[in-house]
């Protein structure tokens, strides 16, 4: 939520001049005007995620790249328009709202008088990971089940039971299943097939 501060405001709260903010939205609106007397309410701004790859999941990262100009607008004497420039702070606080994903870094790359340019790097959330690592080790605590089975029946030379069978046919099936389970999993291919 922009908040405004110094001689932007009387209260800290609502604004003493008109502003508007513009952003490099890809759908939606791209600008928003606040007027003398208002709060600044919060607003949504989407952007592309870029430099991940999405198959590496649930360690695949991605960068965001959001631009903010800000300025104020009044007029003068003979009734033009002037537009003055405003600086942003840089205290940043961002919320995602793609579920599974967090915003991990947030880096101001760009600086001028009433422009922001902030590098924001996205990363699956804590959550998201730990369920997917606790599904790779059921994955391979039921691989080494099956492998003890059949090391079993092998070289041990037990005797092959009809309830092996069916654990094993059990298995062919509950593995899509269980994998399937994962949070935000994409297709059949990605990291945590090949390490599970």
């Amino acid at each position: 939520i922009p908040k405004p501060v110094g001689k932007y405001t009387n209260d800290s709260i609502t604004l003493n001049q008109d502003i508007v903010f513009y952003t490099n939205s890809i759908s939606g609106n791209n600008e928003y005007s606040f007027k003398k007397g208002s709060m600044i309410n919060p607003f949504e701004v989407t952007v592309d995620m870029y430099d991940g790859y999405l198959m590496k999941y649930p360690y695949d990262e991605y960068s965001a790249y959001l631009s903010l100009y800000i300025v104020s607008t009044a007029k003068d004497s003979s009734g033009n328009v002037i537009m003055k420039e405003i600086p942003a702070v840089k205290e940043t606080n961002f919320l995602t709202s793609i579920n599974g994903y967090g915003v991990e870094s947030v880096k101001e790359v760009e600086h001028s008088s009433g422009y922001t340019g902030l590098l924001l790097k996205l990363e699956r959330t804590y959550a998201v990971k730990m369920f997917a690592r606790f599904i790779m080790l059921i994955f391979w605590l039921i691989t080494i089940s099956i492998i003890i089975v059949m090391f079993s029946i092998v070289v041990r030379k037990r005797k092959i039971e009809f309830s092996m069978f069916a654990f094993l046919t059990a298995m062919l099936f509950a593995l899509p299943a269980l994998r399937n389970m994962q949070p935000f999993i994409p297709s059949i291919g990605c990291l945590s097939d090949y390490t599970s």
